[in-house]
């Protein structure tokens, strides 16, 4: 192999370099496998290889069962790369078909003669009140004015649409004060003796004439008018027959008839339909659904912490960084083998002709620029559905982009180069270039891959293959960068962190000062605790707190505001010992979580350290983790993966040997009871079992240290009390460190306790030293009966008979008292004649519980004074204040509530506005996206006009157009565009030029009986050297109707110019004219004519060619037809070719060989100084807004069905809301945010000037915008009916929104453009709604591309516009949506409520029981509710033995 540095002539290193390096690779993984697994000896590596190569392991069989259980989502990733390609199948197919209705769409041997139109009338324009059909310079003299007085006659023309100039500059003058005011005018200049005949006729000797018309070419609503066709041809056809018919008169001739028609050359079957360089964005789609899903999954184990958790047992960020991006590659390329082997089955030339490594490696080093795009966009977001927001965002942006590729990147005038490569930071505007360079190579035989640098200068694809893996590199360092400054965890990042140190000092340690008064405040076991560990005296310790503290810093416009900071933990100077459980409890917001945090490395302290194992926390997490378990506060697992997967991927992660995994996974099962769920996923798991999951996890890899964040949460007994003995029995080999809100939980299971109040130690020891020392006597619990009136006389009894009780709380007849007895007998008496006093219940006597420290010294009256405090409640500072039964509300005063329909649509009004409100951000990106991609149209205009100013802001005014001679297009067998290049000033040259003699070569073929006279002598036999012999006879000069073609000099020099359209897409340019012989090749007839241009179709050897009847043309009778090449010429040589025929007819009418009818050329109209523009918004904007409108369809989709999936409707249902009532409310707000956002896009639109809404009349569009709405929303209730998770359903309304909005923009945008596209089919397509709403929207930007006037409300409806049809369609789909939506609601079984048999409306009773069901829930709801305090003696009794039972509990 030959290696070269030279992307643009080589590109072996870029490739085969990469793949030399990868098959060694694999060659020493194959020998590592061999010696492992055969001769079964271990590798010797280093500790920290074998940890990667573990880790990695792990995780890679996490992402391929992450990948595969999920078997329909597979099956969809799988499928979307074929089914792409099948669409892209479908539209090739289609618009193939369809485009073979057309001219060109089936081969054509024997095409038909076409008559020339005669000269049609004028029509005024809207603002025009006259016209002019006929127009004409040198009225004053007679033959002309004959000429045009004829010329009115035969084509019906009256005399007031007929106008006269002086001459040129006075025709130049009007047509510039009066544009639109005529199609043409005629300059005719005769040349005639002073003889004349009897009829007053003049003997013609000669006569020129030029046709001044508009040659500017209009589209107009998809419809193309060529003027060159449609007004040229006829003028001079008409004005040639008038010559003609005057020359005979003055010859006393009456007998006239000059019959002029065109042929076409013959042709093959010309459509061929490059899809594939026509729609870039399907190959966009099939690899941009990867991105999405990856983004996705990236984000989902951010927003779940899941990441975290790996890396508390231990993951390297490397690893995982690493195993995630391989996985990626390798899905990224299996989707492009699929992508390329469906193109190869349903025989895409793309795939076909092409080397397969040109587009593999496009399409795979795509993917890779996409994965660093993810990495990098997975910092700006940490929900999993704003993430997949994001991605589909990201397809749409980078889709619109692709639009600019031809633009941008042209060969020969390329756009600027800051343009170019501002759209480039987005890879799919390279894969786009890539896909159109290999595209276009196709049509030329294919791109072979030792040309991928060479083919040009402007981003080859190795330039291309090189920006890709660039992006890669520099997406991902940025985005782990920003990761690694401000990723944040739990609220807290790196560059958070310093910057508040370089605000307040990096070192917080308290002072002696603080320290001190720390320390009186606190208990005396929390002062000995904090002494021994500043004295060094539990060094070594398992578990050692130094001066531990968390600081959440406040920040006002960017300055850090001391007094606001909130102070989470405050300096925790503690110890634990190994073989013991510590209990840590505290209420909400104590300290405890934080404390876990930061001694799990998931928070950095704000200042202090921890020592665990002797290792520091600041220094040395890395090793601490590999000895620690943790079981977080929220399961953090993953839904796809089983129990035994959680603890086998956690076991390897944690360096537990490969033999010992599987005994691993079945002992800690085992421990948890859960070995009978194990192969079961997570997601079916109840509440509980997750959480035994996660205690099994922490125990897993045998960690010396715990911690256990609230592990019974959500267990049932049975499960908690087997937890239990699993704790009882694991804390004998390690330290347990507990959190629980349970009191019977950590009294039976802790060895300490120490309770953490606002961030402090509170208090520390065993329990029974705690309930010792912070019990205050006993719990005395008196149950009275409040229906006895005697009852209200047992306080005053107790307090009477026990002097030191203190009343607590009182509720329901339920006096609790805290008592401290005097003497030992107290107690025992009061409790023998307590029972004896009437409307006593029952007596209980406990003794202080755990629950009752907790509440002593976490501070139970301080939380309820705060919260006084804070409601301005002063009365209940008292702390012996006591709720009684005088503070219930009395039946009196109870409000009243009435369930009317209008509180019902009051309150979810208020409900919607509300959530709108508290979600501004997201409602703030759904206004923002709209106007976003407004402003890329904005952007994209600029740069449309930026290219239309190349040369100068304005085009200068044209008061009198130069006259263009007639020419011949003419083509050169060879690629004449290879000569054609730029001189050192920009202008075209012309170079190294042979003409082909054959260029000249005419056709001609007679029908009927032929004509002696037709060819004459050297006619088409004649040798066309003699025709520049100037010293031949006059015997042997051309003679005949064809000899006078071939003998006239001027003829054979007048193909010159400076460039001429060659098939509507190239350019041929000659700068300098050079001389082409005519000649003649006699046919045996049409038919044989045909055949002879059919074969040799494509190699440009035929000029044209005649058909003439069978008249004597000596006579002045003639019928000919003109064949010319319209592919290349598009009917532009017809008027060269005509004439020269004519003027030879013209000759043989005069005798004589000076007369002549010679056609001088064309003049254009006048034009003033205008600004150069291009409107390229109106061309966009049907592409960007089939997207916009449809935008909100996901977001009212999902919020539809997370009400039904959190069964928010369901409970609202329950609470009386009529049905009805939610449909309308949500269509209401629905409605109102999306006419807001649409009118505020259209508004900025408006604002910057785009055609697209100001010349379009604003009613047909906003009766467009109107009615989509509608009908969106009720596709949207349509779809809800279906989906039961929400985000589902958002990504299924993403998929469908784009997805058919790429089918409209390239198939219906094609067939709407076609001329053959029936309207039938266009009807058809508009059932579907995406497809009727892009066909609206393609008329309004036909009717103002290339300028046109715009649509107008008066045209709406007329069919030919289609606009009013695409109306009834969109209305009637909102009707059918809508009774859909509602009818499904109450028969599927996914819905909310009761279900309704599928046929409910055939029975009679439903129609008859509906109006009385209604009337009595009309009734229902107006009824007012009372609302009463009793409760029956049934309820009583049940409350009171299970406060009993508590209560005995408690005791025990």
């Amino acid at each position: 192999l030959e290696f070269s540095l030279s992307f643009q002539n080589d590109v072996t290193l870029a490739i085969v370099l990469p793949i030399i390096i990868f098959v060694v690779i694999a060659v020493i993984v194959g020998l590592c496998l061999f010696r492992v697994y055969y001769q079964k000896k271990p590798i010797p590596m280093p500790g920290w290889m074998r940890v990667y190569l573990r880790q990695t392991r792990a995780l890679y069989a996490k992402h391929w069962i992450l990948s595969t259980r999920n078997k329909r989502a597979l099956l969809v990733q799988l499928i979307v790369p074929f089914a792409l390609i099948f669409i892209l199948f479908l539209l090739q197919t289609g618009i193939s078909l369809n485009e073979k209705r057309g001219e060109y769409g089936v081969s054509t041997p024997n095409p038909a003669d076409v008559s020339a139109p005669g000269l049609a009338r004028c029509r005024n324009g809207p603002d025009r009140n006259r016209c002019y059909s006929l127009a004409y310079t040198n009225p004053n003299d007679p033959v002309v004015q004959w000429l045009m007085n004829d010329i009115a006659q035969v084509n019906g023309i009256p005399a007031y649409e007929m106008q006269s100039f002086a001459d040129q500059d006075t025709a130049d003058n009007f047509l510039m004060a009066n544009p639109n005011t005529t199609q043409g005018v005629y300059h005719v200049l005769p040349v005639y003796s002073t003889a004349y005949n009897n009829s007053g006729i003049f003997d013609l000797e000669k006569i020129s004439y030029a046709i001044q018309y508009n040659s500017t070419i209009v589209s107009f609503r998809n419809k193309q008018y060529d003027p060159a066709v449609s007004v040229l041809v006829p003028m001079q056809l008409v004005l040639e027959r008038s010559i003609l018919k005057y020359q005979q008169l003055f010859r006393n001739r009456t007998a006239y008839n000059l019959q002029v028609s065109q042929m076409p050359f013959p042709h093959p079957e010309l459509i061929t339909i490059d899809i594939v360089g026509f729609g870039p964005q399907f190959f966009l789609g099939a690899l941009m659904f990867n991105f999405v899903i990856q983004l996705g999954q990236l984000v989902a184990e951010k927003e779940f912490r899941l990441r975290e958790t790996m890396s508390v047992f231990g993951l390297r960020s490397s690893v995982y960084w690493f195993t995630w991006f391989t996985t990626s590659l390798a899905w990224n390329t299996l989707t492009s083998l699929i992508l390329i082997a469906s193109g190869c089955i349903f025989q895409l030339e793309f795939f076909l002709v092409n080397d397969f490594a040109t587009y593999f490696l496009l399409f795979v080093l795509f993917g890779v620029g996409m994965i660093g795009l993810a990495v990098l966009c997975s910092f700006f977001v940490s929900r999993e559905k704003t993430a997949t927001t994001l991605g589909f965002a990201i397809f749409m942006i980078g889709g619109i982009t692709q639009t600019l590729i031809n633009m941008v990147f042209l060969e020969t005038n390329p756009g600027p180069l800051y343009v170019q490569y501002l759209l480039a930071i987005l890879p799919s505007t390279m894969l786009a270039k890539g896909l159109g360079d290999i595209s276009k190579k196709s049509q030329d035989g294919g791109m072979r891959f030792v040309e991928a640098g060479s083919y040009t200068e402007l981003f080859p694809l190795t330039h291309i293959y090189w920006y890709f893996v660039v992006l890669c590199v520099v997406y991902t360092a940025v985005g782990l960068l920003l990761e690694f400054l401000f990723g944040s965890v739990a609220g807290e990042s790196r560059f958070g962190r310093w910057r508040a140190n370089s605000c307040t000092g990096k070192d917080e340690a308290r002072t002696d000062e603080e320290e001190l008064s720390d320390l009186v405040k606190s208990d005396d076991d929390v002062i000995e605790e904090e002494k021994a560990v500043l004295g060094g005296k539990f060094n070594t310790a398992t578990l050692l707190l130094q001066d531990l503290r968390k600081v959440y810093r406040a920040y006002k416009r960017g300055r850090h505001d001391p007094k606001s900071d909130f102070v989470a933990v405050q300096g925790l100077r503690l110890h634990m010992d190994g073989g013991q459980l510590f209990c840590l409890l505290g209420h909400n917001g104590a300290g405890k979580s934080t404390t876990i945090s930061m001694l799990t490395g998931l928070l950095q302290p704000t200042s202090g350290d921890a020592r665990v194992l002797g290792k520091s926390l600041n220094s040395d997490i890395d090793a601490i983790r590999r000895e620690m378990g943790v079981c977080p506060q929220f399961d953090l697992l993953w839904d796809e993966l089983t129990g035994a997967e959680h603890i086998r991927l956690f076991a390897r992660l944690k360096g537990v040997d490969g033999d010992l995994v599987e005994e691993e996974v079945i002992n800690r099962l085992t421990d948890v009871d859960m070995l009978g769920a194990a192969h079961q996923p997570s997601s079916t798991y109840s509440g509980g079992m997750k959480r035994r999951l996660s205690v099994a996890i922490a125990l897993t890899g045998n960690p010396s240290v715990v911690f256990l964040d609230e592990p019974t949460t959500g267990m049932d007994p049975i499960s908690r009390r087997h937890v239990w003995n699993l704790l009882e029995r694991e804390k004998h080999n390690r330290l347990i460190v507990l959190t629980t809100h349970s009191m019977e939980e950590a009294d039976m299971l802790s060895d300490c306790i120490g309770i953490m109040k606002k961030g402090r130690l509170c208090c520390l020891g065993t329990a029974l030293h705690l309930k010792s020392k912070f019990g205050k006597g006993v719990r005395l619990a008196v149950l009275t009966d409040p229906a006895v009136p005697a009852a209200a006389a047992v306080p005053g009894f107790v307090a009477k008979s026990l002097p030191t009780a203190i009343l607590r709380r009182e509720h329901g007849g339920l006096l609790s008292y805290e008592v401290e007895p005097e003497n030992p007998k107290q107690l025992p008496d009061f409790l023998a004649s307590v029972k004896r006093v009437t409307g006593v219940v029952d007596v209980q006597v406990g003794m202080t519980s755990l629950e009752d420290v907790f509440l002593e010294v976490a501070g139970l009256e301080d939380e309820q004074v705060d919260d006084d405090e804070a409601t301005g409640d002063q009365a209940s500072k008292d702390p012996e204040h006591t709720f009684t039964s005088a503070d219930k509300p009395s039946k009196a005063e109870a409000p009243q509530t009435e369930q009317s329909v209008g509180l019902q649509i009051w309150a979810l009004t208020v409900k919607n506005l509300t959530l709108q409100r508290r979600q501004m951000k997201t409602n703030v990106c759904q206004l923002l996206f709209p106007l976003i991609l407004i402003l890329f149209v904005v952007a994209f205009q600029a740069i449309a006009t930026g290219f239309a100013r190349r040369d100068g802001e304005y085009t200068e005014a044209v008061p009198h157009p130069t006259l263009v001679p007639p020419i011949f297009i003419v083509t050169d067998p060879d690629d004449v565009r290879a000569t054609c290049i730029q001189s050192s000033d920009g202008s075209l040259a012309w170079e190294n030029i042979t003409t082909d003699a054959q260029s000249g070569r005419l056709l001609f073929a007679v029908e009927g009986q032929s004509t002696p006279t037709l060819e004459g002598q050297y006619g088409p036999s004649a040798d066309v050297d003699l025709f520049w012999d100037t010293t031949l006879p006059a015997a042997e000069a051309p003679s005949g109707l064809l000899g006078n073609v071939t003998r006239d000099v001027s003829r054979m020099i007048g193909v010159k110019g400076n460039a001429w359209l060659y098939s509507s897409s190239r350019m041929y340019c000659n700068s300098q004219p050079y001389a082409l012989p005519l000649s003649f090749t006699g046919q045996g007839g049409r038919s044989a004519l045909q055949s002879t241009l059919m074969d040799a179709w494509g190699k440009q050897v035929y000029l044209g060619g005649y058909v003439f009847g069978a008249m004597p043309y000596t006579s002045g009778d003639l019928k000919f037809t003109v064949v010319y090449n319209k592919t290349i010429t598009l009917g532009q040589d017809i008027p060269v070719l005509t004439n020269l025929i004519t003027n030879a007819l013209f000759k043989s009418l005069s005798g004589r060989d000076d007369a002549e009818m010679l056609f001088l050329g064309t003049r254009g109209f006048p034009s003033p100084k205008t600004l150069n523009d291009f409107d390229q918004s109106s061309f966009m904007l049907p592409t960007m807004l089939i997207f916009i409108f449809q935008l909100f369809l996901p977001v009212m989709l999902s919020t539809l069905v997370y009400e039904k999936e959190k069964r928010l409707r369901e409970g609202m249902k329950v609470m009386g809301m009529n049905t009805w009532v939610f449909w309308a409310v949500n269509y209401l707000v629905f409605f109102v945010l999306y006419m807001v956002a649409m009118l505020i896009m259209i508004g900025i639109g408006a604002a910057f000037g785009f055609r697209y809404f100001t010349v379009n009349e604003f009613p047909t569009y906003f009766i467009l915008l109107v009615i989509w709405a509608n009908n969106m929303i009720a596709f949207a209730f349509f779809l809800s009916t279906f989906f039961s998770n929400s985000h589902t359903a958002s990504v299924v309304g993403y998929v469908y929104i784009f997805g058919l909005g790429l089918i409209s923009v390239f198939m219906l945008a094609a067939l709407y453009q076609s001329d053959y596209t029936p309207s039938g089919v266009l009807n058809g397509l508009s059932v579907v709604p995406t497809f009727a709403l892009y066909r609206a929207l393609e008329i309004l930007s036909s009717s103002v591309v290339f300028f046109a006037p715009g649509l107008k409300v008066s045209e709406l409806g007329d069919v030919d516009v289609g606009m009013g049809i695409t109306y009834a369609f969109l209305l009637v789909q909102w009707v059918v949506f809508m009774v859909l939506a509602i009818y499904l609601e109450m028969v599927l079984p996914s819905s909310v409520g009761v279900k309704q048999h599928p046929l409910f409306f055939l029975h009679r009773s439903w129609w008859t029981g509906a109006k009385a069901d209604s009337a009595s829930s009309d009734k229902r709801l107006s009824r007012p509710r009372e609302p009463s305090f009793e409760e029956s003696e049934e309820v009583a009794k049940a409350r009171r033995q299970a406060w009993a039972e508590d209560t005995k509990g408690s005791e025990s």
